[in-house]
């Protein structure tokens, strides 16, 4: 079996807190004060760790960057988690 190591690595599906702040051009304490604040898309937690869908990133993006209240309504979630 041969490895072809001249690909690149897939894409990430979601990005830690300072990747989702570099994929929307702030720094990563301003994107912490978003999220605090309410004003950013909610993330996920996956163990200890809270990641941000990239396509999620792109959409909420697109959308005008609306506060997380708001977002959620636009995409149709309750927002309690279930």
């Amino acid at each position: 079996m041969t490895i072809d190591t001249a690909s690149p690595p897939p894409a990430p599906l979601a990005v830690p807190a300072a990747e989702a702040a570099r994929m929307c051009g702030v720094s990563p304490a301003h994107w912490y004060m978003l999220i605090a604040g309410g004003r950013g898309p909610a993330g996920i937690r996956l163990g200890r760790r809270v990641v941000w869908r990239v396509a999620g990133l792109s959409a909420w993006l697109a959308a005008g960057a609306p506060n997380r209240q708001r977002w959620e309504v636009m995409r149709g979630e309750c927002g309690h988690g279930g």
